[in-house]
């Protein structure tokens, strides 16, 4: 009798474990999956600037508030106008196009083999400065913070296209501005 009433404590034990390990998993299988669904809302958020919001959101947010807040409209020789900026920013390499198109500015990023009408290239430092509006475009080319790497004969087009002296308006995300304005 005694032995008997010691293996259905240890059956009763070895159950209540195995209920413990199951709702264990369960709520690791929930709270994985709410994970998931955050990381999924904020791709949706933020669209193809998702990878580069992860790892720079300052630079993110001002990219793609301050070109398309800070163009101005000059005369071009074609539209669409691309310029290319290919931006070191730690350990990794971002490519974004900055489009002058027929009535607004498009801010995108690109493939590494995108050359556009005028490429730049610059750390993540130097670009956050000159979208600040703390650097000057000029300076930053002089001082070989914005290097061109290509269509130098349009560089004056970037610096007459953009005034970055003009005060930071609200950062937007980019589920914000993707939205058409009502």
């Amino acid at each position: 009798a005694e032995e008997k009433r010691l293996e259905e404590e240890r059956l009763a034990k070895e159950e209540e474990e195995r209920r413990l390990r199951e709702e264990e998993e369960e709520k690791r299988r929930q709270e994985e999956e709410i994970r998931q669904q955050e990381i999924q809302k904020e791709k949706d958020k933020w669209g193809p600037w998702y990878d580069m919001h992860c790892h720079c959101p300052e630079l993110t947010l001002l990219i793609i508030n301050r070109f398309p807040q800070c163009g101005k409209d000059i005369e071009l020789p074609n539209r669409p106008f691309h310029f290319v900026f290919e931006i070191e920013e730690k350990d990794k390499k971002y490519n974004i196009q900055v489009s002058y198109l027929q009535e607004e500015i498009l801010v995108i990023p690109c493939s590494s083999d995108e050359s556009g009408h005028c490429k730049f290239s610059c750390t993540g430092d130097s670009l956050t400065d000159v979208l600040n509006g703390t650097t000057s475009i000029g300076v930053a080319l002089m001082m070989g913070q914005l290097l061109p790497k290509s269509g130098i004969d349009n560089l004056s087009l970037f610096s007459e296209g953009f005034d970055f002296s003009i005060p930071i308006e609200e950062l937007k995300e980019y589920s914000e501005l993707s939205k058409p304005s009502s």
